[in-house]
């Protein structure tokens, strides 16, 4: 993890970081899990909310249980299951990794509780997800989205 200053930070029990930026008055709660994440000022990302490759801009609120960047998987492989990408399977003599886009953030986002944000998806500055959205595209500046797959309010 690097910090700018940790003493600035709220940091809640169970944290998992891993290759994590924060910027200063970062608060991340209760067993949240960030891999290579960068989050900005005075951003806020709730409980057990899990967050991979993502840049996050300053003054953020992440509600709690979401999650940022899921992958996806291939829909042109010989299956949507991972199976032949581990070794121990057999099919493969080492891990194969797919790296999945990034997902980014802008400044001054609000996303609501239970939401899923799929990987390399930008969202704009200023933009509002409703609670339990699926986001499956881009979301521009100030645009407020809600619902499964999530759409323009």
């Amino acid at each position: 993890m690097n910090n700018s200053n940790i003493e600035t930070n709220i940091i809640e029990n169970n944290v998992k970081l891993l290759n994590v930026e924060l910027s200063d008055y970062v608060f991340i709660g209760h067993n949240a899990e960030l891999s290579d994440v960068s989050v900005g000022l005075r951003t806020s990302i709730g409980k057990n909310t899990k967050i991979k490759s993502t840049h996050i801009g300053k003054y953020c609120s992440i509600s709690f249980d979401n999650i940022i960047g899921a992958p996806n998987h291939s829909l042109k492989a010989i299956s949507t299951n991972s199976f032949y990408l581990r070794k121990k399977f057999g099919l493969c003599d080492k891990d194969i990794i797919i790296q999945q886009p990034q997902v980014t953030i802008g400044n001054d986002v609000w996303i609501g509780c239970n939401s899923v944000v799929l990987a390399g998806i930008n969202i704009g500055d200023g933009a509002v997800i409703g609670a339990g959205a699926v986001v499956t595209k881009d979301i521009l500046p100030y645009e407020i989205v809600g619902g499964v797959p999530a759409k323009h309010i």
